[in-house]
């Protein structure tokens, strides 16, 4: 499948190839740029590098302007099943990398296909493959980060988020699986949860969602408790109408949760069918 990249903001997203990849990387302007960014600091310098996008690609759109392309946007997201890994403000990137090479990490083993020294000189950034099974592209940032003993960057969690280009000189690692490397599985899972506009931590939102829902059901269940147990002696009537306080207020926390649930890209499991 490989992945794609953008010259500037003005242009569509184009494929890479290995080739490509490369001459993007070697090309003497963007090494100057990268150079003279790292010097003056002038963030201006660095906007106009290109960019990879090495978690997506993307469907056909048309912009603004009425240009059609493979515009990068989230709703017209397509998932390699790579996910990118941004480690910032670091003095020395390179002696962080060391450590991870004293410790014997084995890069391959983990998934990683690249890692490289950002065009500030002060990051790095890794590219590795998603695991379904860990979550989405944030859920699978947070747990890269554990194994490496870094934080994550909650920014990078959108799929259509660029990556500037690096000169040559400063990739530390690549495996060639990068140009080819495709997760159908992990598209499957997410592409529609991406262009919906779900990019945050399944995982850890859905817990949160589901312990306030509990605790707001934990309430609304007290009252409801408490209400019928001050009618304990009413009439049939006043029993039936309790009964059905009792089912609509069930059903008004079902659709809360619900609701939270997809707020989140998380899904509640279908109901049963009695058979």
């Amino acid at each position: 499948m490989g992945f794609c990249y953008q010259k500037n903001f003005v242009n569509p997203t184009l494929p890479v190839d290995e080739a490509q990849f490369y001459a993007l990387v070697r090309a003497k302007q963007w090494n100057e740029n990268i150079d003279k960014y790292r010097e003056t600091h002038d963030a201006a310098l660095k906007r106009k590098l290109p960019a990879f996008i090495f978690q997506a690609t993307f469907d056909e759109t048309t912009s603004k302007s009425g240009k059609t392309g493979a515009w990068r946007k989230q709703a017209a997201t397509r998932l390699t099943g790579l996910v990118v890994m941004d480690i910032d403000h670091i003095e020395n990137p390179l002696t962080l990398y060391q450590g991870w090479v004293e410790k014997a990490l084995d890069f391959k083993k983990l998934g990683i296909v690249l890692i490289y020294v950002t065009p500030s000189g002060q990051g790095i950034k890794i590219v590795f493959k998603a695991d379904v099974a860990k979550g989405n592209l944030i859920d699978n940032q947070h747990a890269m980060a554990k194994v490496l003993g870094v934080e994550v960057d909650e920014s990078c969690k959108d799929a259509s988020r660029m990556s500037f280009i690096c000169k040559e000189s400063d990739i530390l690692f690549i495996d060639k699986e990068l140009f080819t490397y495709e997760n159908k599985e992990f598209g499957e899972r997410y592409n529609d949860l991406y262009r919906d506009g779900h990019s945050a931590a399944e995982r850890t939102n859905t817990k949160k969602i589901l312990t306030n829902t509990n605790l707001t059901n934990l309430t609304n269940n007290e009252a409801l408790k408490n209400s019928c147990n001050s009618c304990n002696s009413c009439s049939k009537n006043k029993n039936d109408e309790c009964s059905k306080n009792k089912n609509d207020e069930r059903r008004k926390q079902s659709r809360m949760l619900r609701g939270a649930l997809a707020q989140a890209g998380a899904h509640e499991a279908p109901p049963r069918r009695s058979v």
